[in-house]
């Protein structure tokens, strides 16, 4: 494999010829991953923010509900999300305005010597998962399917090193939880695997998204040159799964195991894969899902329609037009 070379720190200062431009300052939220951490690196590393325009704030979360907070705040433009913070999105605290991929890498995992062999076989076990995550829509849709509900296993919540920690020590059976902290937990604790998301798709998806505050949707300009360098870099990735594995594995210090787990479970789009899904109703038909999932979860009262919190306009017109003038 070709070697790539990687900066340490996404939020660098630019140098050379970058500082001799009137650059725009974007904020935007990542998660230390092969999914938006790596996305993030490469419109970074290959120039495609500079290209743009933009000299980019690059922040690091681990969840999705403080990058929610600090878009709230005004402190952030932009960041990746999964399905946790949704209930919060969709009330209007920010706009879905591009997708990054889907991937089935949630998973319900067991102690290899537990003795639970399949999903019914949780019934009155302890099982981990944190809270109002996709991990623990995953987990409730494999009870539901069983005939079981949350009252039926000793549910137990926490974050995810808090759960790693747990199974890795043998304190706990079981664990729903997502990559690259059920790679950690399979390493050091011989987990096996019950259920993951692949077995609820196309029905149920676990999807990453871009999201922006209100505020920063609203500059259609700006945004759009804020997707265009990320659609480069999506797209890039989509056919260099490889190399761009590699960049996730060098700058967060990925496992191998991580990396193939993610790899194996992940649909990468192009920017073209993604304008089609707004224009086609396939992003509609995902939101329709999540709402069913969500409310599974008791995250929410009542399905909310898609036009409230998605807007796919500007992601679909810079991926059909390129970068704005």
């Amino acid at each position: 494999m070709k070697k790539i070379v990687i900066a340490v720190a996404l939020a660098t200062a630019q140098t050379g010829s970058a500082m001799a431009q009137d650059l725009q300052t974007v904020s935007i939220g990542y998660f230390p991953d092969i999914w938006s951490g790596t996305t993030v690196a490469i419109a970074d590393q290959m120039g495609f923010f500079e290209e743009a325009g933009l000299e980019v704030d690059a922040q690091r979360f681990t969840a999705g509900a403080p990058a929610v907070a600090a878009l709230a705040s005004g402190s952030l433009d932009m960041s990746y999300v999964g399905l946790g913070p949704m209930p919060t999105i969709m009330q209007g605290i920010a706009e879905i305005v591009g997708f990054d991929n889907v991937t089935y890498s949630d998973q319900v995992l067991v102690q290899a010597d537990s003795g639970i062999e399949n999903i019914a076989g949780l019934s009155g076990q302890t099982v981990m998962a944190p809270r109002g995550s996709g991990s623990q829509i995953l987990l409730y849709l494999a009870l539901e399917q069983e005939g079981l509900g949350p009252d039926d296993i000793e549910e137990l919540g926490g974050n995810p090193a808090t759960i790693v920690s747990a199974m890795v020590s043998g304190q706990a059976p079981a664990a729903a939880l997502w990559s690259p902290f059920n790679a950690e937990i399979a390493e050091m604790a011989g987990t096996q695997v019950l259920i993951s998301g692949r077995d609820f798709y196309p029905d149920y998806v676990w999807p990453g998204m871009w999201i922006a505050n209100p505020g920063f949707a609203d500059d259609e300009e700006l945004l759009g040159r804020a997707l265009w360098a990320l659609q480069q870099a999506t797209t890039w990735r989509a056919e260099n799964q490889q190399e761009a594995a590699q960049i996730a594995a060098e700058m967060f210090d990925l496992s191998e195991t991580a990396v193939e787990l993610a790899i194996a479970n992940t649909e990468y789009f192009t920017a073209d894969d993604i304008a089609t899904a707004f224009e086609d109703g396939t992003v509609e038909r995902w939101m329709e899902g999540v709402n069913q999932q969500l409310m599974l979860i008791g995250n929410l009262e009542e399905a909310i329609p898609s036009e409230n919190f998605v807007n796919g306009a500007v992601y679909i017109d810079v991926a059909r037009n390129g970068l704005p003038e």
